[in-house]
């Protein structure tokens, strides 16, 4: 759903989320989201989730 929301390839999103979890220090997906959630890359109050402006 991801990939084709943002008009990716499944792999090209995966890629994606790796690097972003290598550049974050966090050993899986879950991590990387509460990461980007206390670092303020995403907003708290946007659902879905979206990049914090």
């Amino acid at each position: 759903m991801v990939a084709r929301t943002v008009g990716l390839s499944d792999d090209g999103v995966n890629y994606h989320l790796t690097r972003l979890g290598r550049r974050l220090h966090t050993p899986n997906r879950t991590a990387l989201v509460a990461r980007a959630y206390v670092l303020g890359l995403l907003s708290p109050t946007a659902w879905p989730p979206e990049p914090h402006p």
